[in-house]
Protein backbone atom coordinates (compact mmCIF):
# COMPACT_ATOMS: atom_id res chain seq x y z
CA UNK A 1 0.00 0.00 0.00
CA UNK A 2 2.41 2.51 0.69
CA UNK A 3 4.78 1.52 -2.11
CA UNK A 4 1.99 2.09 -4.39
CA UNK A 5 1.42 5.68 -3.07
CA UNK A 6 4.77 6.98 -3.33
CA UNK A 7 4.99 5.51 -6.62
CA UNK A 8 1.68 7.67 -7.27
CA UNK A 9 3.78 10.43 -5.80
CA UNK A 10 6.24 9.69 -8.62
CA UNK A 11 4.21 9.36 -11.11
CA UNK A 12 2.00 12.65 -10.58
CA UNK A 13 5.44 14.32 -10.66
CA UNK A 14 6.99 13.05 -13.63
CA UNK A 15 3.47 13.89 -15.14
CA UNK A 16 3.14 17.32 -13.75
CA UNK A 17 6.25 19.08 -16.29
CA UNK A 18 7.62 17.95 -19.34
CA UNK A 19 10.61 18.61 -18.31
CA UNK A 20 10.55 15.99 -16.06
CA UNK A 21 12.17 12.19 -17.18
CA UNK A 22 12.62 10.70 -14.02
CA UNK A 23 11.91 10.74 -10.29
CA UNK A 24 13.12 8.91 -7.40
CA UNK A 25 13.27 8.43 -3.73
CA UNK A 26 16.91 7.98 -2.30
CA UNK A 27 18.42 7.30 0.68
CA UNK A 28 21.47 9.31 1.90
CA UNK A 29 23.66 6.28 1.65
CA UNK A 30 22.32 6.19 -1.95
CA UNK A 31 20.20 3.09 -1.82
CA UNK A 32 16.90 3.54 -3.84
CA UNK A 33 13.84 3.48 -2.18
CA UNK A 34 11.41 3.97 -5.31
CA UNK A 35 11.75 5.16 -8.30
CA UNK A 36 10.06 6.03 -11.93
CA UNK A 37 13.23 5.96 -13.98
CA UNK A 38 13.53 5.31 -17.92
CA UNK A 39 14.22 2.18 -18.93
CA UNK A 40 17.81 3.54 -20.37
CA UNK A 41 18.87 4.78 -16.28
CA UNK A 42 20.45 2.67 -14.18
CA UNK A 43 18.90 2.81 -10.71
CA UNK A 44 22.51 1.92 -8.78
CA UNK A 45 23.96 4.85 -10.73
CA UNK A 46 21.10 7.31 -9.82
CA UNK A 47 22.00 6.56 -6.18
CA UNK A 48 25.40 6.80 -6.34
CA UNK A 49 24.98 10.29 -8.06
CA UNK A 50 22.71 11.32 -5.57
CA UNK A 51 25.01 10.53 -2.26
CA UNK A 52 28.00 11.77 -3.95
CA UNK A 53 25.66 14.97 -4.67
CA UNK A 54 24.23 15.66 -0.68
CA UNK A 55 28.05 14.55 0.39
CA UNK A 56 29.15 17.50 -0.97
CA UNK A 57 26.78 19.78 -0.48
CA UNK A 58 27.26 18.60 2.98
CA UNK A 59 30.71 19.25 3.44
CA UNK A 60 30.38 22.21 1.32
CA UNK A 61 27.44 23.30 3.87
CA UNK A 62 29.84 22.64 6.64
CA UNK A 63 33.22 24.37 5.29
CA UNK A 64 30.78 27.51 5.12
CA UNK A 65 29.43 26.84 8.64
CA UNK A 66 25.80 26.41 7.01
CA UNK A 67 23.47 24.21 9.15
CA UNK A 68 21.21 22.44 7.10
CA UNK A 69 18.40 21.65 9.42
CA UNK A 70 16.37 19.11 7.52
CA UNK A 71 19.12 16.67 6.65
CA UNK A 72 21.07 15.18 9.40
CA UNK A 73 23.98 12.08 9.25
CA UNK A 74 23.61 9.43 11.39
Amino acid sequence: MRDEMIKSVLSDLNGSSADIEASAIISTDGLDIAALLSASMDEDRVGAVAAAMLSLLWESGQQQSWRVATWSRS
